[in-house]
């Protein structure tokens, strides 16, 4: 603003014959057929038919922000401003469309008024005409206004011109909301991330000018503290360190404002989901801490004793499958759930985990007695005797090579059941011997 209007001041006075420079400054906007002013046309010499002409050209920049002043352009506008006639020599300028200073900011009306006299001359300098270039830049504009080469003019009489320049400046009024080049965001991050993680950055910007389009940034809901923006440059990250088994998908409601007043009254919101992506951050641990399994003796190797229960954390519901941080409603949890690509396991992968024995004082080699396949079932290596040993103590422990973790211990009681499968034990057979009995009377019977 400030450079187009020096700009033309200083190569105003550079003229021979000065012309007036008004400045007028309006609020935005500017409504059709508005009454800027009253043009009164006054000549002191006696013409021909008393009656002065007023002609208008338009001007608006046409040209980018970052060109030097010097070469700033100018392009011809006809549908701006009119001319109206209210009476001889009396001239109202109206506008002929609503003006918005987010459209154009500035505005040079250029008024040439001729008396339309029959003063004889022999030279003049030529006015610009309407039908040369419609883009020109600022010193082309002035300095062809009156022609460097003057030429002699055939005809005996002339009329004479005067110049007024009207610099119409839009004051900017707090009239617009910010906008987001993207309102939606879908971002994954894997669980167990540090703090402070980038996660995106938005963006939005207000055609308003100063305060009224200076934009800053802030979360909707502020309660809960995962999530952190920075009020100036919109770059969203985690505020603390984000764990699937607590939850994993996060709606963010995310506000721009501008400083314009009154405060806050214009804004804008985007939406940003997190989906928590889910790693292999946790042991497996047994479901009891002792397991009691019965087996007969005599059962053939192989045969399978019980099976451990384990189970994965990694593989469970989180606390809170969907936390929104956002006026928008719940509703879309159940979205959310049907077409989330994270779907909880409800088979725990047993093949994940090595099976330990931790030999007790009593057993040293139960791992010659016992296996556990990769399911978790135990099994017999050898046929077991009750008459030999009729139950075993087992400490049992998990490794999960890739957490380089383990589990903390399980203990298995196992009772071995008797079979018949041994004769009764005969010792009169085997040694012979005779038993005399000797009958007593009682006289009384």
């Amino acid at each position: 603003q400030n450079r187009l209007l020096n700009s033309f001041r200083s190569n105003i006075n550079l003229l021979e014959n000065d012309a007036q420079l008004i400045h007028i400054i309006k609020e935005e906007p500017l409504s059709a057929d508005t009454l800027l002013g009253l043009l009164h046309l006054r000549d002191n010499d006696q013409t021909s038919n008393g009656i002065l002409s007023l002609e208008l050209q338009t001007y608006i920049r046409c040209a980018p922000e970052g060109v030097h002043i010097d070469n700033l352009t100018l392009c011809r506008a006809s549908d701006f401003f009119r001319l109206s006639v209210f009476r001889p020599n009396v001239y109202g300028l109206f506008t002929i469309r609503m003006l918005d200073r987010d459209e154009y900011e500035n505005y040079i009306l250029h008024l040439i008024a001729n008396d339309n006299g029959d003063r004889p001359i022999r030279t003049e300098k030529r006015r610009l005409s309407a039908r040369q270039s419609s883009s020109l830049n600022i010193e082309d504009f002035l300095k062809r206004r009156l022609d460097i080469n003057s030429h002699i003019i055939q005809s005996s009489f002339i009329s004479l011109q005067s110049e007024l320049f009207i610099y119409l400046t839009l004051l900017d009024v707090n009239d617009n909301s910010p906008m987001f080049d993207q309102t939606y965001f879908h971002i994954k991050i894997n669980e167990n991330q540090p703090k402070n993680t980038f996660l995106t950055r938005l963006h939005a910007y207000d055609i308003d000018k100063d305060k009224n389009g200076t934009v800053r940034y802030e979360l909707i809901v502020k309660e809960r503290q995962e999530f952190l923006i920075d009020v100036r440059s919109g770059v969203l990250r985690t505020k603390h360190i984000l764990d699937r088994e607590q939850c994993e998908f996060y709606r963010i409601g995310i506000r721009a404002y501008d400083l314009g007043y009154p405060n806050r009254k214009y804004s804008s919101m985007a939406i940003v989901d997190v989906q928590v992506n889910n790693l292999n951050d946790h042991v497996p641990y047994f479901i009891h801490d002792l397991y009691h399994f019965d087996i007969r003796e005599n059962s053939p190797i192989g045969t399978i004793i019980g099976r451990l229960t384990i189970g994965d954390r990694d593989e469970q519901e989180p606390v809170e499958k969907y936390i929104n941080l956002s006026t928008i409603e719940d509703i879309d949890i159940e979205l959310f759930s049907s077409n989330s690509s994270i779907r909880t396991s409800s088979t725990i992968n047993y093949s994940m985990v090595d099976f330990l024995f931790v030999d007790s004082y009593r057993n040293e080699s139960l791992s010659n007695l016992f296996s556990i396949d990769s399911q978790g079932f135990i099994r017999t290596l050898v046929i077991l005797d009750r008459e030999l040993q009729s139950n075993y103590s087992l400490s049992i422990l998990m490794y999960d090579p890739i957490l380089k973790s383990y589990s903390l211990p399980t203990y298995i009681q196992i009772q071995i059941l008797d079979d018949n499968d041994n004769l009764p034990f005969e010792p009169f057979l085997s040694n012979p011997f005779d038993l005399l009995i000797e009958q007593i009377n009682n006289e009384e019977t």
